[in-house]
């Protein structure tokens, strides 16, 4: 199977690398590695992509310096992880995308099996995220709003000595008016 890597490049084209599973990516130019980011953040071996027993195409961190993440959550070194075609993956602070290709080796854009790009931009941060089968916590779009009665100090346009005077937005009520709207 062949998998298609997509790159951001400085002049916004993307850049396209078409590779037959299995694949090992690193900064290496070994024998073993098949896809060459020559990038400090990458390790020499850092991933590989490969076919499960099931036939899914997996992701497998080689015990990175700087991991591997896959839509934002970090692998686990050595543990293969099914990987969805378009899904997002760093590597470090370098990121693409990964697409499944059937005739892939006619859209590569770029020969060679070192891939000169700039990655400056920071690796997403590991955190907890729920589950896709966990619904997320619903929100409310508009908070409930409440009526807010508020003693004004010293007691303004009250109607009778000994009335309390209040505020509401702004405008001035007795108590009496208050005690009135609240039955």
């Amino acid at each position: 199977m062949e998998l298609r890597f997509i790159f951001k490049s400085t002049s916004g084209k993307p850049r396209v690398h078409s590779k037959r599973l299995p694949i090992i990516v690193g900064r290496s130019d070994g024998e073993d590695v098949k896809l060459r980011i020559p990038k400090d953040a990458i390790s020499r071996r850092h991933c590989e992509f490969l076919l499960d027993e099931a036939g899914q195409v997996c992701i497998r961190d080689l015990e990175s310096t700087n991991g591997t993440f896959l839509e934002g959550r970090q692998l686990k070194p050595r543990v293969a992880t099914p990987v969805a075609s378009g899904a997002s993956v760093w590597l470090g602070n370098v990121p693409f995308r990964v697409e499944y290709a059937a005739a892939a080796a006619e859209d590569a854009t770029h020969d060679s099996e070192t891939i000169p790009i700039e990655a400056e931009e920071e690796p997403p941060r590991a955190k907890p995220r729920p589950m896709k089968d966990t619904p997320a916590p619903a929100v409310a779009a508009d908070p409930p709003t409440a009526t807010v009665w508020v003693p004004i100090d010293p007691p303004v346009a009250a109607e009778q000595p000994g009335d309390a005077a209040f505020t509401f937005l702004g405008e001035a009520a007795s108590g009496k008016a208050a005690a009135a709207d609240e039955e």
